[in-house]
């Protein structure tokens, strides 16, 4: 994780955005700031934006969602998200989640979406490396993301 310079960043809202991408629709993008103030957005699928959503509003729902389960059952077995990072992919993104645990310590691929919302459960610091930033940054000047 830290071969390549990263930017910690903060996740400020989540805003409805029907965006195409060939076969791909996102219907949610979040907005993220990174440590030297640069605003950029990643798209989302509906759940992770709700996920994300209910997260920034400290909302509980009657019935956990599945990003609730998951750092339930983390916190019970002992363990926690260290931190996520937010990585280019391709033609998009994804996340690098490492959980800690008394049995070690553990990096799993994640869709970003997923990683940003169980890090906001967690209190875990959330990274983006500067070429994620630099793709985010580039499609939503360009109205993409």
């Amino acid at each position: 994780m830290e071969t390549v310079p990263l930017r910690q960043v903060t996740v400020l809202e989540v805003a409805e955005h029907l965006q195409r991408q060939g076969d791909r629709i996102a219907t949610h993008k979040v907005l993220l700031q990174d440590d030297l103030r640069r605003p950029f957005h990643l798209p989302l699928g509906p759940c992770e934006a709700l996920g994300i959503q209910l997260a920034l509003k400290n909302d509980l729902v009657p019935r956990p969602m599945t990003h609730d389960l998951i750092h339930t059952v983390l916190t019970r077995l002992g363990g926690e998200v260290e931190r996520v990072l937010i990585e280019r992919a391709g033609n998009g993104w994804r996340a690098r989640v490492r959980l800690r645990s008394s049995s070690g310590s553990y990096l799993l691929e994640a869709n970003h979406g997923d990683a940003i919302a169980l890090a906001l459960r967690g209190n875990a610091p959330i990274f983006a490396t500067e070429e994620a930033i630099a793709a985010a940054k580039v499609s939503s000047d360009s109205g993409e993301a």
